[in-house]
């Protein structure tokens, strides 16, 4: 699941001069560059790195097609992972996986082509624009991927879509894949991109989509995470009905709705994986996402958007089991939900302490828009237990008990 410098960044960036205006994008030439695949280039050389009796390790890179001022974001490693169980034969289908925001590695992306080669099926993982090896020297991965400039934005979704589309190319040259069983799969930022890709590239015709949505402005707009890049944006003179305008030729779900609508993909082809109780990616945006997608497989997680963390080896084993069954032809049966600790981040002033921090685990929690919630927190104080009455805006009040005894009073907490 998404690290802390994600939680930190997610659609983040610095702010921007109160001078600024937004550069704007041609709507018809940034679908031309999506729609269209990017210009061939011969077979890349693949170097065998490792091997066990699961799977076969490939690495590669090849040049980015979309023109960046960064050297180091032109080349686009490449991971393929390869099933080596002699029960299984090429040529295999294949599962692009695209990282979250901020990834410092591709461990996830490796535990799901694990667990896809166990059924047969070859996966490769991509580093995003300006994430590991791709982001320039004194920068984090994915610091510089996604700032609170639209243009900007637009750039790096089409350059991560002609990325997953050279990939594809590349993959269709060997041997050992097979060309027509292409899927993707991403997770966060990577389902961003893995939606927009699946809408314009016929050519995939499988998807899971992990902790997803649609409506990018209306993302950036309410997510809990992203108050610097929203400053950033409303010092440009922007609010969210501008945004949309300036995003409405990346939005994923005008692409998804026009495949939907040329009838390409037969119900239950996708798989959607929300959490209930996520705050960074807005379940409305996942409900959208549904609603964009025909009839597809969705699996609703009872945490927010980092609680997956707790049952990502049992996540990844049914985004696997979904693509087995959907290449087998068979018939996939999600389960109703996925139960994982709730996280919050907290901060209270309350009596007898003050001002607190902490952080805590829900140990029970109603369903409504302003919930009520009984949350075990650790704080510089020690441990405490309290109860809080959500009133909006991230606060509630509430009373609880710790080691200086009982008390009451404000608390705010954004759920993990």
């Amino acid at each position: 699941m998404p690290t802390a410098f994600a939680l930190s960044c997610l659609l983040g960036g610095a702010a921007t001069s109160p001078a600024q205006k937004p550069e704007v994008r041609d709507p018809v030439a940034v679908r031309a560059q999506l729609t269209q695949r990017p210009p061939p280039i011969p077979a890349i050389a693949w170097t065998e790195v490792r091997r066990d009796d699961k799977t076969v390790e490939l690495r590669a890179t090849f040049p980015s097609a979309f023109p960046t001022e960064t050297p180091e974001n032109q080349t686009v490693p490449i991971w393929l992972y390869l099933p080596a169980n002699t029960k299984f034969s090429a040529p295999y289908p294949v599962v692009v996986t695209l990282h979250y925001l901020g990834a410092g590695d591709i461990a996830e992306e490796r535990a799901l082509a694990h667990q896809l080669n166990s059924h047969g099926i070859a996966a490769l993982a991509l580093a995003l624009p300006y994430h590991l090896t791709r982001a320039p020297e004194g920068t984090r991965s994915g610091e510089l991927a996604i700032q609170p400039d639209p243009a900007r934005i637009v750039d790096v979704m089409i350059q991560s879509v002609l990325d997953v589309r050279r990939a594809l190319d590349q993959l269709a040259l060997r041997s050992d894949i097979d060309a027509k069983n292409f899927g993707v799969s991403g997770i966060s930022l990577g389902s961003l991109v893995a939606e927009l890709a699946y809408g314009v590239d016929d050519r995939i015709h499988h998807s899971a989509f992990m902790l997803g949505g649609v409506g990018l402005a209306h993302i950036l707009w309410s997510s809990s995470l992203v108050i610097v890049s929203r400053e950033g944006l409303r010092r440009k003179g922007l609010n969210e009905a501008a945004l949309t305008k300036l995003l409405a030729p990346i939005e994923p779900g005008t692409f998804l709705r026009e495949r939907v609508a040329a009838e390409k993909d037969p119900p239950g082809a996708n798989l959607v994986v929300g959490a209930a109780f996520d705050t960074v990616m807005p379940p409305l945006a996942t409900k959208s996402l549904i609603a964009d997608l025909n009839a597809p497989k969705v699996i609703w997680m009872d945490t927010g958007h980092y609680g997956g963390i707790f049952v990502q080896h049992r996540l990844l084993s049914e985004v696997a089991t979904f693509f087995s069954a959907e290449y087998g032809g068979q018939a996939y049966q999600p389960p109703v939900s996925l139960r994982a600790p709730t996280l919050r981040l907290i901060a209270q002033a309350a009596t007898p302490t003050g001002f607190d921090i902490g952080i805590g685990i829900d140990l029970f929690k109603t369903r409504e828009r302003l919930e009520v919630f009984g949350c075990a927190a650790l704080t510089p104080h020690g441990p405490e237990f309290f109860v809080g009455k959500s009133v909006g805006g991230g606060f509630a009040i509430g009373g609880g008990i710790g080691l200086k005894g009982p008390g009451f009073g404000l608390y705010w907490s954004a759920v993990l």
